[in-house]
């Protein structure tokens, strides 16, 4: 629902939800800067976070075309690995199961941090999705 941005890094970072037989959902993150740190924002709202609204522009903090679509609720670090390509990724499992009747509804953002000329980075499209 949020586009993503390439920010400081040579490539755009890409978000993508895919679901575990049922058991988790992968929320993976590619085109990411290589061997960098990562973070998963979740977040309940895509409208406001606390008393701001969103999306929020973060050209002011460095991330140039850069804007925040969900609420930060949960912050999930990790760091990314690489694809031999200068390109990284990195995913999280997390213990929910999908559900398009789902009454709780999630919504995730990566933010892919670049490592010295490339910093701080970028952050990802937004995705939302129903869990049980």
């Amino acid at each position: 629902f949020g586009a993503a941005c390439q920010g400081t890094l040579p490539t755009t970072p890409k978000v993508g939800l895919r679901d575990l037989s049922g058991k988790a959902v992968r929320i993976h993150l590619s085109d990411a800067a290589a061997g960098s740190p990562a973070a998963l924002l979740l977040g309940l709202s895509r409208t406001r976070w606390g008393p701001i609204p969103l999306p929020l522009a973060l050209d002011p903090f460095g991330f140039p075309g850069c804007k925040l679509y969900t609420s930060v609720d949960l912050i999930l670090a990790t760091s990314t690995g690489s694809t031999g390509l200068s390109k990284g990724y990195a995913f999280i499992d997390l213990p929910l199961r999908l559900s398009s009747t789902g009454k709780l509804t999630l919504h995730g953002q990566w933010l892919s941090l670049g490592l010295g000329k490339l910093a701080p980075g970028a952050l990802s499209d937004a995705v939302l999705w129903r869990s049980q």
